[in-house]
Formats: structure tokens, sequence, C-alpha cells
């Protein structure tokens, strides 16, 4: 087993992401990433590699805790990542760095999500349930165009480098979603990454403000339109709503957790292997 001298920067990549997955509340990944960052500390003799698995094992036990939806999301996503990786790691990563305004994008959006929920975390539980809609919709609208889209784009980026030759980034932020998702799609991705999207057309709802509340079904109507004809119609309640967004919030989620467990692959792989 070799060992690299210097090891500070790596123990820090670890903390850091054990941090994150505390306030998530993934309590088994958190110990295997203890026992990962005490032998590293210690020069423990182990067999890294299977450690780095076991971590990846925890984390998948800890999403099935929050329910079978999630733990599906979650499989499609890391049936990405594990395909990549085991074509090339190196291009992977070359690739990622391409990618980095994406993150850039998702970080600012991430920033004014939590802003606003800050501004009205004391708020919503005793809204009218008309406002607390109304700020879903601005939530939704947010969270689509600058977290899932980006993050959709990554994976479409991705798998397109690997699977149909050589996409550069600008051509990937020129695509509509739309196109992505049907390429996606033929390439074997599960259409559940897509399920709360709505194929645009609930993002378009909200954009063009053709939406209206209705007080005595408790029910938001939302309506598209392309050039004049009626392209979607459809009447959600607030838990529905809320659920579809909670899911367009998951999936950059379970994505960004991804990237940090291959951060910790990245550790073991500089040091050991």
């Amino acid at each position: 087993m070799k060992r690299r001298k210097g090891v500070q920067r790596e123990l820090d990549a670890i903390r850091a992401v054990r941090s994150n997955f505390v306030r998530r509340g993934f309590s088994t990944s958190v110990s295997w990433l203890d026992f990962l960052y005490t032998n590293i500390k210690e020069g423990n003799p182990s067999d890294y590699l299977q450690d780095w698995r076991d971590l990846v094992n925890a984390y998948e036990n800890d999403i099935k805790r929050f329910g079978e939806f999630p733990l599906k999301i979650y499989k499609q996503i890391n049936h990405i990542f594990a395909y990549i990786i085991n074509e090339d790691i190196n291009k992977f990563s070359a690739l990622l760095e391409e990618a980095h305004p994406f993150f850039v994008d998702w970080r600012k959006t991430q920033e004014n999500l939590i802003k606003i929920s800050q501004i009205t975390k004391e708020d919503i539980p005793s809204m009218e349930p008309t406002a607390r809609y109304y700020l879903f919709c601005f939530t939704y609208l947010i969270a689509i165009e600058g977290s899932y889209e980006n993050w959709i784009k990554i994976l479409y980026y991705l798998l397109y480098n690997f699977r149909s030759g050589e996409i550069n980034f600008n051509r990937v932020q020129k695509k509509s979603l739309r196109s992505i998702k049907r390429w996606m799609i033929n390439h074997d991705v599960d259409n559940i990454l897509f399920e709360a999207y709505e194929n645009g057309h609930l993002r378009n709802a909200i954009a063009h403000a053709h939406f209206e509340y209705d007080e005595i079904t408790k029910k938001m109507l939302f309506i598209d339109y392309y050039r004049g004809e009626e392209t979607y119609k459809k009447e959600l309640n607030l838990r529905e709503f809320e659920d579809n967004l909670q899911t367009v919030f998951l999936i950059p989620d379970i994505c960004t957790n991804m990237i940090m467990l291959l951060r910790i692959l990245d550790v073991v792989r500089k040091l050991y292997l």
C-alpha cells in the first residue's frame, strides 16, 4: 500500500463532506467517513477502495430511510456516474473541470434559495394556503431554472461525451431541456428524473403567469400555450405541488452528494492507488 506524505488537504476534504452529511442527517455515511478519516490520519492499513465502496453503500442506506422514491432517484443518478467512472475516471474529471460554469450558476441559485428559506421559514406555517402556494411557485421557477436545469445538463454533457462523441460546454448551454430529455430517454435514462419537470409546461405556466388559485377546491390551475394553442392544463393541490417541488430539489441534492462521494474517491486514489 502506497501512502503519500502530507495528507492534510485530503483530510480537510473528508471533514468538509462529513459536515455536509451531518447537516443532512446521513448518520450511516458519517460513521464510515469517521472510520476512513481515522485510518488515513493514523496511516492504518486497510483496503481503502473497499472502504469507499462501503461508504457509497452507507449513503444508499441513508437515502433509503427517506423513502422509495428518493431511492429510485438515487439509483438512476448513481447508475449514470458509475457507468462514466468505470469507462474512464480521468476523462470524467476533465469533463467536470470544463463544466465548472454550470457549478457556478448552481451555487448562485443555492444561495438565493437559502436566503428565501431564511426569510420565510418562520412564516410558512402561519401562511394562508394561497400565499404558500404563490411562494412555492416562485421557488419552483428559481429551482428549475438555476438548479435542476444545470444538473440535468451536466448529466447530459457527461453521458453524451461518453456515448455519442464529443460535445463542448457551450453547445450544451444552448440546448433546450426538452431536447436533452429526449436524448437521455433514448439512451436508457429513466423518465423518473424528468417527472417533476412536466416537459417544461409547468415552468412555462408559472413564468408566463398562466395560473390561478381556486379558493373553493384549494387547487392551482396551470395552463401552458404554444403559439396561442393550449398545450397543457393541470390542477394541483398544495400537497401535490409541494411534492413536485421537493423532487426538483432532490435531483440536484443527490447529484451534489454524488460529487462529494467522488471527491472522497479522489482522496483514496491520490493517497493509496
